[in-house]
């Protein structure tokens, strides 16, 4: 693995379980099923935070990460 790599992980929207590490630049989209809720959640591989986080700036001026 590359020194420079950049490692997000993913979690379900419902649940907040971590259903994997996404470690290199890509695009496109995944569905996957949660193990813990069952839910399916569809992730664009592309974002690096989930869209709701970086359109929703905080009371300070800061971005959640």
């Amino acid at each position: 693995m590359r020194e420079d790599a950049i490692r997000v992980a993913k979690r379900c929207p419902v649940c907040n379980q971590r259903l994997f590490d996404k470690i290199s630049l890509t695009t496109g989209f995944v569905e996957i099923k949660c193990p813990q809720c069952k839910h399916v959640v569809r992730i664009d591989l592309a974002m690096r935070m989930p869209r709701h986080a970086m359109l929703r700036p905080s009371a300070f001026g800061v971005y959640p990460r």
